[in-house]
């Protein structure tokens, strides 16, 4: 899970993992450090991941990070928290992406990790998002 500090990350695993889910996180590119994923095309949770769910913004850092997962030889499946108005002004591929509208709700993330995982034909199996 891709996630900045001031959404609360910890909570959000929190609840991702008592569905059963196996739960890293990453606060992504910011100021303090920059993204493995980005700067070297190589990152040990989305490496390990069968679900990547972004929750970074497209506007704000999440576009470049998606990219980066998706570009991966075997990228895991990506949920993308967004706000229409994100997608519309973003240069955005939303192919093979599922969608997540924001504000989240926990029955539409749950619902977006399992199309996520349907989509990479896992679904019904909890993962690492």
């Amino acid at each position: 899970m891709e996630c900045p500090p001031e959404k609360s990350t910890t909570i959000i695993a929190g609840v991702i993992e008592q569905a059963g889910y196996a739960v890293r996180s990453c606060e992504g590119p910011h100021a303090r450090h920059g993204c493995e994923l980005i700067d070297d095309g190589t990152c040990v949770l989305v490496s390990e991941a069968d679900v990547v769910v972004n929750m970074l913004g497209l506007r704000r850092d999440g576009a470049p990070v998606v990219e980066a997962v998706r570009n991966r030889r075997r990228p895991p499946a990506v949920v993308v928290e967004a706000y229409d108005r994100d997608v519309e002004e973003v240069d955005f591929d939303a192919e093979g992406v599922t969608m997540l509208e924001s504000p989240v709700r926990t029955d539409a993330l749950f619902a977006a990790i399992e199309a996520a995982l349907e989509s990479r034909g896992d679904a019904g199996s909890p993962g690492t998002p």
